[in-house]
């Protein structure tokens, strides 16, 4: 277990300095778009919807793997685990 991680280490460093140059071109190129183009992000809109919505779907699920089996969310707390 101790072989992996220096590997994993060096992937996230990897990984954060490609992103932070990644980002710093995106952010040093100049916006040319237009006010007036609206209409992609309103085309985009119910995907948006959809993405949140299957996010959402598997969060709930992966909550409900974490779960004991022998719990389950709906029965609640009862009194006789309070006293």
């Amino acid at each position: 277990m101790r072989s992996r991680s220096p590997m994993r280490i060096a992937a996230v460093v990897v990984l954060l300095i490609v992103g932070a140059l990644i980002t710093r071109h995106w952010l040093s190129t100049p916006q040319t778009s237009a006010p007036d183009l609206v209409a992609p992000s309103i085309a985009l809109q119910p995907l948006d919807l959809f993405t949140q919505l299957a996010l959402m779907l598997v969060c709930a699920l992966g909550i409900r793997a974490l779960l004991p089996s022998g719990q389950d969310p709906e029965e609640g707390v009862s009194d006789d685990d309070h006293r």
